[in-house]
């Protein structure tokens, strides 16, 4: 086989999850809920339910997906994610409303429209095969009269950056753009927030990745194995200068950890941030004012970390509240948990699911997971002033059915909900919850919904941003009775003298705990389209088809990208826990492009081939899978 012959492809390993018995996991108690409408008694009310879709990014194949949000000071709101900017290309966007459109209450729902916002854009058209996005907005954070959105671009087709972007809030403009320099290595930011002297940003995320194929997408489309976490600070004169700065005021990495998720400040003396260590257990990173490592530990009973939040007690005591999901026993529940900032001890960690009731198609819902067919994911979480509870947004629904089970497929959850609930911060008992889809529900119109990140508003109530069907939600809830107004979220901390600028300092390797009990979800990829035939279909899409179909369907290959439809819709082909699905397929023959009588096996190929396909357009490493180390992420 020759090698010129053939055409590169992308790393694909994001698919697999390891599929070992866990132990099964035990939900907390929901509220009452007298109506059974998925909305408990003392749930906020809804205020207004806003929603755009694809048309305001270039046409309804752009499928924008938002994964942050915030409330501006002037109550708008800016929403920040990926979209399609161009045939296999995501590029990102950020979506502001200077203010809310007047007509938007009394708990209707409404469609933005182009004149009630802006739109920023941008990316590089690279195509880095085998990730979800080469461009993104991860965060986004208000400074006095301008967004810092940070993310990341790909500077190549093999090499992605973490980018900053500085926007003029009135008008949307972009006034500068920083690249982080890196060398040849991917980087990437995935949070942002005001700095502790109160005149600065400080950005997390990673950076040192040796390969851009390891950054399968962020949030909820992904979450990055590789690199090393980071913490970038960016000073009020460098933010306030008409040209990028050329560096950060400072840079600290954390040997020995991932990516920063998201990074909060803890009052005036420093920083916490979400990340996980390289056996990728949910970590903690606890940093002074100027991001050097106080100390870092791992949390291995808790699953997969999204995000985290700070809070103090009465005799103000710092504790750390993380999200995220977890498997037990095939069951996948929302997490929650409250970590001792003093003593670095998980006080404790809960369970959240098994959500009965609903408005039209959902009515009726008796069984909170039947068969173990629902999921709950949690992907962000924000505190009250008063620091008694933490709100955590969520989506709830059916990842995809057995080819057999006509029930399954039957049931309304296959259509996703936003879960949003609040929880009492010292003790994780669940106080409210309420499940929405945007539309009619009353026709039985809704699209499916899931919520991605929640902020507490200056008035005490709640703003949600949402992943839908056809583009993002804005979900918006009143205060909570006897709230009083709030700035928290948007606010910046008390000003303090500037600290003077450090070199880049290198941090203790931490020390490691015991290897995570727990196992990751086995799920179908979200993000991959396959082309079978004329059509371009996901694994939720196949799913639907008849068994027999399946069975073939499974066995197929994307003629473009050379993706294996078994390697990614694992829960639909059944392969999650095949003793082959890591192995070389001993049976397979590739066919040289260029002489069809010349055929080759895995044995036959070494390394160097595992990015190129055959005359079939199949993609060597999607079947030789040990030999190109297909499995393992970097």
């Amino acid at each position: 086989m020759r090698s010129s012959a053939f055409s590169i492809a992308a790393a694909a390993a994001a698919a697999f999850f390891p599929c070992t018995a866990a132990q099964p996991l035990d939900p907390e108690r929901l509220p009452p809920d007298k109506n059974s409408d998925g909305v408990s008694n003392r749930s906020p009310d809804l205020q207004y339910y806003g929603s755009f879709c694809g048309d305001f990014l270039g046409g309804e194949d752009s499928d924008p997906h938002a994964v942050h949000g915030i409330e501006l000071q002037s109550g708008g709101f800016a929403v920040a994610g990926k979209y399609n900017m161009a045939s296999s290309v995501a590029g990102g966007f950020v979506v502001t409303a200077k203010s809310k459109p007047a007509a938007w209450k009394n708990g209707k729902h409404y469609s933005l429209t182009k004149n009630q916002a802006w739109v920023t854009t941008f990316g590089n058209e690279f195509a880095i095969s085998g990730i979800a996005a080469a461009n993104g907005a991860n965060a986004v954070v208000e400074l006095g009269k301008h967004l810092y959105a940070a993310g990341f671009t790909a500077s190549s087709k093999s090499q992605i950056v973490a980018t900053l972007l500085k926007i003029k809030t009135e008008t949307g403009a972009v006034e500068w753009t920083y690249r982080y320099n890196g060398g040849s290595k991917t980087s990437a930011f995935e949070g942002v927030q005001i700095s502790t002297d109160g005149t600065g940003i400080v950005v997390s995320g990673l950076v040192d990745a040796k390969n851009a194929g390891c950054i399968e997408g962020f949030k909820s489309y992904g979450n990055p194995a590789c690199g090393t976490a980071v913490l970038m600070k960016f000073d009020g004169g460098a933010l306030a200068a008409s040209g990028a700065p050329k560096a950060p005021t400072w840079t600290v990495k954390y040997n020995g950890y991932l990516t920063g998720k998201n990074v909060r400040t803890t009052g005036n003396d420093g920083y916490v941030l979400a990340a996980s260590d390289l056996d990728e257990q949910a970590a903690i990173i606890r940093t002074d004012s100027k991001g050097e490592l106080k100390w870092g530990q791992a949390y291995g009973d808790f699953g997969e970390v999204t995000d985290l939040a700070y809070v103090v007690d009465g005799n103000g005591k710092g504790f750390a509240m993380l999200s995220g999901q977890k498997n037990g026993d095939g069951e996948l529940y929302g997490r929650l948990a409250r970590v001792d900032l003093t003593t670095k001890q998980m006080i404790w960690v809960k369970s959240y699911g098994k959500l009965t009731g609903g408005k039209a198609q959902y009515k009726g819902i008796t069984e909170g997971n039947p068969n173990k067919w629902v999921y709950h994911e949690c992907w962000s979480i924000a505190t009250t002033e008063n620091n008694e509870q933490v709100i955590l947004a969520c989506g709830v629904g059916i990842e995809g059915c057995k080819n057999s089970d006509k029930a399954c497929k039957a049931d309304p959850r296959n259509n996703w909900r936003s879960f949003i609930f609040g929880a009492d911060a010292t003790t994780g008992s669940v106080l409210w919850y309420r499940m929405d889809n945007f539309d009619d529900i009353n026709k039985k119109k809704v699209v499916a919904s899931a919520s991605e990140f929640v902020v507490v508003t200056k008035d005490g109530g709640f703003l949600a941003t949402n992943d839908e069907s056809c583009g993002v939600g804005i979900l918006r809830l009143d205060p909570l009775e006897g709230t009083p107004p709030t700035t928290k979220e948007t606010k910046a901390p008390t000003p303090v003298k500037a600290p003077t600028p450090v070199k880049e300092t290198k941090a203790p390797t931490p020390v490691k705990t015991k290897p995570p009990t727990d196992t990751p979800k086995c799920v179908d990829d979200k993000t991959k389209r396959f082309k079978i035939g004329k059509k371009k279909l996901k694994c939720k899409q196949l799913a639907k088809m008849a068994d027999a179909d399946n069975k073939k369907n499974c066995k197929k290959w994307d003629k473009k990208n050379g993706w294996l439809v078994s390697n990614y819709c694992v829960k639909l082909c059944n392969t999650c826990d095949s003793p082959k699905r890591c192995k070389d397929d001993k049976k397979v023959k590739f066919i040289d492009p260029d002489d069809a009588n010349e055929t080759y096996s895995c044995s036959d190929l070494g390394k160097e081939f595992c990015d190129f396909r055959d005359k079939k357009k199949r993609l060597v490493k999607e079947y030789c899978r040990a030999k190109c180390k297909f499995c393992k992420k970097s």
